[in-house]
């Protein structure tokens, strides 16, 4: 024998509509939520301590327990005067230090002075999956700093306007 249960909605005890978890369903990894920032404009770079490029996001999490996966796309240009450029996310004023070899190549240059790429620049990306526990709005930004000289962010040495591009920041909640 089939039973079938139509309701035509269903609500929590106190009157709120129920998440997939509140009926017993594991929706564990699922996406919650999906935003993004983007910045067309470009910038040289000097500061030797993390200054933010601009490019950032916010996002308000649906529950202390999700997990948020950030994606950065942007095109760097190559330091002046054989120095290095050392980029990093943050989230709000915490630096989540991408420069550990877990999370990838943040480092642009040479600060030995072994090589110069004179007017050229590189597309760049990072991941990066984090666990802010709040339920608060959070900004992620991507930040940089300078081994010395001068850095350039979406553009070369030449201040060349045809290699600006719409660099991107994603972040995607994910249900944890």
């Amino acid at each position: 024998m089939t039973s079938i249960l139509k309701v035509d909605n269903i609500q929590k005890a106190n009157g709120s509509v129920p998440k997939a978890s509140d009926l017993g369903l594991n929706t564990t990894g699922n996406v919650l939520q999906v935003v993004q920032g983007t910045k067309i404009t470009s910038h040289a770079i000097t500061n030797t301590s993390y200054s933010s490029s601009g490019l950032t996001v916010n996002i308000t999490p649906t529950s202390s327990s999700s997990k948020v996966l950030v994606t950065c796309n942007w095109w760097a240009g190559y330091p002046s005067q054989n120095y290095g450029m050392t980029l990093t996310l943050y989230r709000d004023s915490t630096n989540l230090d991408l420069s550990s070899p877990r999370t990838g190549f943040t480092h642009i240059g040479n600060s030995t002075g072994g090589f110069q790429r004179t007017y050229q620049g590189l597309d760049m990306s990072c991941q990066f999956l984090d666990s802010p526990n709040t339920t608060s709005e959070t900004t992620y930004g991507l930040y940089y700093k300078m081994d010395g000289g001068v850095g350039y962010f979406n553009m070369n040495q030449n201040g060349d306007s045809a290699s600006k591009q719409t660099c991107v920041i994603t972040a995607m909640e994910i249900e944890g």
